[in-house]
Protein backbone atom coordinates (compact mmCIF):
# COMPACT_ATOMS: atom_id res chain seq x y z
CA UNK A 1 0.00 0.00 0.00
CA UNK A 2 1.32 3.11 -1.01
CA UNK A 3 0.20 7.01 0.83
CA UNK A 4 0.46 9.88 -1.15
CA UNK A 5 2.22 12.75 0.24
CA UNK A 6 -0.18 15.62 0.81
CA UNK A 7 0.73 19.01 -0.41
CA UNK A 8 0.71 21.70 2.17
CA UNK A 9 0.48 24.15 -0.04
CA UNK A 10 -3.12 25.78 0.44
CA UNK A 11 -5.32 28.26 -1.79
CA UNK A 12 -4.52 31.47 -0.64
CA UNK A 13 -6.71 34.08 -2.86
CA UNK A 14 -8.52 37.16 -1.84
CA UNK A 15 -11.64 38.92 -3.68
CA UNK A 16 -12.58 41.67 -2.09
CA UNK A 17 -15.36 44.61 -4.03
CA UNK A 18 -16.17 47.63 -2.72
CA UNK A 19 -15.64 51.24 -2.22
CA UNK A 20 -11.84 53.32 -1.16
CA UNK A 21 -11.97 55.11 1.84
CA UNK A 22 -9.71 57.54 2.55
CA UNK A 23 -7.29 59.00 0.47
CA UNK A 24 -4.94 56.11 -1.71
CA UNK A 25 -0.89 57.09 -1.15
CA UNK A 26 1.71 56.54 -2.91
CA UNK A 27 5.45 56.46 -1.17
CA UNK A 28 8.67 55.24 -2.23
CA UNK A 29 10.57 52.77 -0.56
CA UNK A 30 14.18 52.02 -1.25
CA UNK A 31 14.03 49.93 -4.27
CA UNK A 32 10.11 50.49 -4.80
CA UNK A 33 6.73 52.28 -5.04
CA UNK A 34 3.80 51.19 -2.86
CA UNK A 35 0.48 52.52 -3.59
CA UNK A 36 -1.67 51.99 -0.26
CA UNK A 37 -5.59 52.23 0.21
CA UNK A 38 -8.11 51.07 2.44
CA UNK A 39 -11.77 49.01 1.09
CA UNK A 40 -14.91 49.07 2.28
CA UNK A 41 -17.08 45.94 1.83
CA UNK A 42 -20.39 46.28 3.16
CA UNK A 43 -21.74 42.70 4.40
CA UNK A 44 -25.09 41.89 5.32
CA UNK A 45 -25.11 39.52 9.15
CA UNK A 46 -28.34 37.50 8.84
CA UNK A 47 -28.44 37.01 12.75
CA UNK A 48 -28.38 41.04 13.70
CA UNK A 49 -30.38 41.93 10.50
CA UNK A 50 -27.98 44.73 9.27
CA UNK A 51 -25.41 45.50 7.19
CA UNK A 52 -21.79 45.70 8.65
CA UNK A 53 -18.72 46.78 6.86
CA UNK A 54 -15.31 45.60 7.18
CA UNK A 55 -12.68 47.72 6.35
CA UNK A 56 -9.19 46.03 4.57
CA UNK A 57 -5.78 47.91 3.72
CA UNK A 58 -4.27 46.94 0.27
CA UNK A 59 -1.01 47.50 -1.17
CA UNK A 60 0.08 47.36 -4.29
CA UNK A 61 3.63 47.10 -5.70
CA UNK A 62 6.13 48.35 -8.36
CA UNK A 63 4.51 50.14 -11.35
CA UNK A 64 1.31 48.36 -11.21
CA UNK A 65 0.95 50.60 -7.86
CA UNK A 66 2.09 54.03 -9.76
CA UNK A 67 -0.71 53.44 -12.74
CA UNK A 68 -3.13 52.27 -10.14
CA UNK A 69 -3.02 55.71 -8.18
CA UNK A 70 -3.52 57.69 -11.50
CA UNK A 71 -6.80 56.21 -11.53
CA UNK A 72 -8.46 55.82 -8.28
CA UNK A 73 -9.97 58.57 -6.22
CA UNK A 74 -11.83 58.68 -2.84
CA UNK A 75 -15.42 56.43 -2.83
CA UNK A 76 -14.12 54.52 -6.22
CA UNK A 77 -15.82 51.21 -6.73
CA UNK A 78 -13.00 48.49 -7.12
CA UNK A 79 -12.53 44.95 -7.28
CA UNK A 80 -9.24 43.30 -6.14
CA UNK A 81 -7.98 39.83 -6.42
CA UNK A 82 -4.68 39.30 -4.77
CA UNK A 83 -3.59 36.88 -1.92
CA UNK A 84 -3.68 37.52 1.57
CA UNK A 85 -0.71 38.28 3.48
CA UNK A 86 0.67 40.08 6.61
CA UNK A 87 4.04 41.46 6.81
CA UNK A 88 6.06 44.27 7.49
CA UNK A 89 8.79 46.64 5.35
CA UNK A 90 10.68 49.94 6.01
CA UNK A 91 9.44 53.45 4.07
Amino acid sequence: MTYKKRSRQGVNIVHLMGYITGKPTLTATENNQVLRFRINTPRFVVSQKKIVDDINTVCVWGRKGERLYKLLGHKSHIYVQGKLRTSQYDD
